[in-house]
């Protein structure tokens, strides 16, 4: 788990498996209270979830003034301090990466895209660089 959300995102999906695995939902009312409780925020993006605290998003909200909100991860901000990152959205990244190193070693990408894919590239390394490192450090707690 990496990203500046990882602790947020284990907390609320430890919450979350405390007070209701086994539970079965019988009204939409309780529906409705499952979807709106804040510990149940997590939305999955490409490559990232979002541990979502509408104070702190930096995406365009939907609905923004509902209590109902929730986040426009089609929008997410690369600084944004809701990002979680699995090891699942570390390969999504990983696919992403040898996706751009195969445009950016073959030979007909011209010059503007090659760096804007190489860019994207060194920031996708940088991102899979700090999970595994995070990974392979000691437990602190």
């Amino acid at each position: 788990m990496s990203g500046p959300a990882a602790a947020g995102y284990q907390r609320r999906v430890g919450e979350v498996n405390a007070r209701f695995a086994g539970r079965i939902v019988h009204t939409a009312r309780q529906a409705r209270q499952l979807i709106a409780d804040p510990a149940l925020q997590v939305f999955p993006g490409h490559g990232m979830h979002c541990v979502f605290n509408p104070a702190t998003a930096l995406c365009q909200l939907r609905d923004g003034n509902d209590h109902r909100a929730t986040p426009d991860v089609e929008d997410c901000q690369p600084r944004c301090p809701n990002i979680a990152r699995t090891d699942a959205d570390i390969a999504v990244l990983r696919a992403d990466l040898d996706h751009l190193d195969r445009i950016l070693n073959g030979p007909l990408a011209p010059a503007p895209r090659h760096a804007r894919d190489q860019t994207r590239a060194d920031r996708l390394r940088v991102l899979v660089a700090r999970h595994d490192q995070h990974q392979t450090e000691p437990e602190s707690r």
